[in-house]
């Protein structure tokens, strides 16, 4: 089977995607669509965000986490290429920052979910800017369980890099 890379987000206005090791917001209908779309996959997150789910797998789901340290419960991989060398089908990169950045060169596309607002915080992290010559955003739809927010889907318009070593 092949693979299909592609990253999941939700992101504030300037492109904050936490705060100090978590989510800066709370929306139990994001939350439910995040786990619709990323069922029966392969998610890999770097070790905060598994830090900051508490350390626990989520169900339904291949749990893969990218660190330096072996981390107890899941699988664990020193690199996103390792990892990526030992799955197949639908993956999707969940987070954070540095997993981001160095992934969305393999991604195909991005699910991104826009939360309303402007945040300012000196520990923020933010969601790479995206390039308008690789990325198409397609149609902004509204959410389907949270009236304030929208969701769109990026598709890669140039070629994915494979190949390079990241994280």
């Amino acid at each position: 089977m092949m693979q299909q890379i592609s990253a999941i987000v939700a992101m504030s206005e300037n492109y904050v995607i936490g705060v100090d090791g978590v989510l800066p917001w709370h929306y139990s209908g994001d939350l439910r669509r995040f786990k619709e779309v990323t069922l029966n996959s392969t998610i890999i997150m770097g070790r905060r965000t598994w830090q900051s789910i508490g350390c626990r797998k989520l169900p339904q789901r291949r749990n893969m986490v990218i660190s330096g340290q072996s981390q107890a419960g899941v699988e664990t991989f020193d690199s996103l290429v390792v990892a990526l060398s030992c799955c197949d089908g639908l993956i999707w990169l969940i987070g954070g920052a540095a997993l981001y950045h160095s992934g969305l060169p393999l991604c195909q596309r991005i699910d991104v979910t826009f939360v309303p607002g402007i945040i300012e915080h000196p520990s923020a992290v933010y969601f790479p800017e995206l390039n308008t010559h690789d990325w198409q955003a397609g149609t902004r739809q509204p959410h389907p369980y949270e009236v304030d927010l929208s969701y769109c889907v990026y598709t890669r318009i140039t070629q994915p890099t494979h190949g390079r070593r990241l994280v």
